[in-house]
């Protein structure tokens, strides 16, 4: 059953769905306002199901289960949220300081490190992230060859376009995005776009 393809697209969709409730949460605590009641109970679900998929693979598998770094990814997002459970129930009995420890806020986003499980999951979306790993240099090249390119003709715009106080207002205008090279290189970027 773990290895047919049917448990991993069930997986996949509680994954999906599990980082729609971060994003639900991330919006009302970007705000300083609590999020709805229900996002903290599916998160509870979420947490539930990660950690029966867990314990039914090291059931299977036994300790071989861990010689995944899948296994042992997810493994690791288990225990951070429990961490995370018990750090909230800790800085609901009035711990204030615990509630703003920079720590305890981003285990709330390791859980988001979950939708990587994706990748492997879909075969073809996992495809497409091998296919990008590996023409990395290409790209990277090619950025080079871009920003080369835009420098070139930022530093144009700067020779070619100065100020003429005989000229229209758009020309004036324009003129205004050629007063730096950083700036030249924006619009040139911005016009590339």
């Amino acid at each position: 059953m773990l290895i047919h393809w049917s448990f991993d697209s069930s997986m996949g969709i509680v994954i999906c769905l599990n980082a729609i409730t971060i994003g639900v949460e991330s919006t009302y605590t970007s705000k300083d306002l609590d999020a709805p009641g229900w996002v903290e109970v599916a998160e509870y679900l979420f947490l539930l199901v990660y950690a029966v998929e867990l314990a039914m693979r090291i059931y299977v598998f036994h300790l071989k289960a861990f010689s995944s770094r899948w296994v042992v990814f997810d493994a690791f997002l288990v225990l951070t949220g429990f961490v995370e459970i018990v750090a909230k129930l800790i800085a609901r009995s009035g711990n204030d300081i615990l509630a703003n420890i920079m720590l305890v806020r981003l285990l709330r986003f390791a859980r988001l490190a979950r939708a990587a499980r994706l990748l492997v999951q879909f075969r073809v979306l996992w495809l497409l992230v091998q296919g990008l790993m590996n023409s990395f240099m290409t790209i990277m090249w090619t950025i080079v060859i871009m920003v080369v390119l835009i420098y070139i003709f930022a530093i144009l715009g700067l020779e070619l376009l100065r100020p003429d106080e005989g000229a229209g207002e758009d020309y004036r205008d324009a003129i205004q995005n050629f007063d730096s090279l950083g700036r030249s290189m924006l619009v040139l970027i911005q016009f590339l776009i």
